[in-house]
């Protein structure tokens, strides 16, 4: 029995120095928050609430009246439980890609939209996030705001979220990307 008892102790032990080698356990996702932000941290994704928001309106917006037309208008469908398409939004630097995703969080955050902003490397993990919102009563925009390495194909050629199975519907991905200097004439 004391041989038992010293193994048990040195397992012990050893499982001690493991568990400090492991990451903590992810915080649980706070979903009162309107916008949100995938991280990776020691290969684990995790859903953080972004706490302060850029407050910005439809109506600060200049310039861009036809794109916001019909992004407001696919945005408005989904919200509503409506068929919405992915959207690929492009344009120069600076010309209003991100403060429009987040003008529309904005105006419809009160009906249930949600964005939630992923890095270009973490695209691959669209599939985890899907399922992680999966049973969510809000709607989620999945944004990725540097997708300059897209090429002709755009939001068709990021991840598939399941090849056989119909897109979630509680989720669109929106993607901006910029023009290059080289394409705009």
């Amino acid at each position: 029995m004391s041989e038992w008892h010293s193994l048990i102790k040195r397992a012990d032990a050893v499982l001690s120095r493991v568990e400090k080698l492991l990451p903590a356990a992810p915080l649980a996702t706070d979903w009162k928050a309107i916008a949100f932000r995938w991280r990776k941290r020691n290969g684990h994704g995790a859903i953080d609430a972004v706490r302060h928001v850029h407050k910005i309106s439809l109506a600060d917006l200049c310039g861009i009246d036809g794109q916001k037309k019909v992004v407001e208008q696919n945005t408005r469908q989904f919200v509503d439980g409506h068929p919405a398409n992915n959207v690929l939004l492009t344009g120069a630097r600076g010309t209003g890609k991100s403060s429009l995703i987040k003008a529309l969080l904005n105006k419809y955050a009160p009906r249930g939209l949600r964005v939630i902003e992923v890095e270009k490397q973490d695209l691959i993990d669209l599939p985890e996030i899907v399922e992680l919102i999966a049973q969510r009563p809000e709607r989620f925009v999945l944004y990725e705001s540097r997708a300059r390495r897209l090429g002709r194909r755009g939001v068709g050629e990021l991840p598939h979220l399941r090849d056989l199975e119909p897109p979630p519907p509680d989720a669109r991905i929106h993607v901006g990307k910029p023009r290059s200097q080289a394409r705009r004439r």
